[in-house]
């Protein structure tokens, strides 16, 4: 399957040929990755006209706001039920290349070589569920800012526990940085900080 930017600016360090929408061959199938200007009118404009040429398998929105540049789970959701398996978007921010950290460009190579050397793409290679450490990172943030005394004291109990619950605390960190929010000041959760880390995980997931 080829993969076609649309613009992208060669945006992406890959060692996996990506070429330009406008000089796509016709009859093979491919993946279409786009940076929309702008995506609500992109989705409603162009998106359609895209998926209707059945070599078009699958149409990727990336941008430089979360969920391809809708925002949130729930509007990139939305769209994805009206075209099952054929749009997504990506969850975290692209701006540019020089941009991405070793983790994403590490996803985007496997992701490009697989969709290269398969029929069918799975999202999950590029972007996966929400990770454990970061489920697990919210929810004792949430307990740690709780006003509950209950909560609040269990959340402190699994926090001094600093063996057992650093490297979950470490991984979760990691990804609120890398694909949350890359100027994320704080090493460590804590009493202090507990109710922001609760509320930048929940903004971006919009966790119910």
């Amino acid at each position: 399957m080829r993969i076609y930017l649309e613009n992208l600016e060669n945006r992406f360090a890959t060692s996996v040929d990506l070429e330009e929408w406008n000089d796509r061959v016709a009859g093979e199938d491919y993946l279409l990755v786009v940076h929309p200007e702008d995506a609500n009118r992109s989705v409603e404009r162009s998106l359609p006209g895209w998926l209707k040429d059945e070599r078009c398998k699958s149409v990727l929105y990336v941008k430089g706001v979360p969920f391809g540049g809708l925002g949130n789970r729930v509007a990139a959701e939305k769209v994805e039920s009206l075209y099952p398996g054929r749009v997504h978007f990506l969850s975290f921010v692209i701006e540019r290349a020089t941009d991405l950290s070793a983790q994403q460009k590490e996803r985007f190579e496997v992701f490009f070589k697989n969709v290269r050397d398969r029929d069918f793409i799975d999202w999950n290679v590029i972007d996966p569920l929400v990770p454990e450490s970061l489920v697990a990172l919210y929810l004792l943030a949430t307990a740690a800012a709780a006003t509950n005394d209950q909560s609040r004291d269990a959340a402190v109990r699994i926090m001094s526990q600093y063996g057992q619950w650093q490297q979950i605390e470490e991984a979760g960190l990691k990804e609120v940085r890398t694909f949350i929010r890359p100027d994320f000041p704080h090493s460590r959760l804590t009493l202090e900080n507990a109710s922001e880390v609760a509320s930048i995980i929940s903004g971006f997931f919009k966790f119910k």
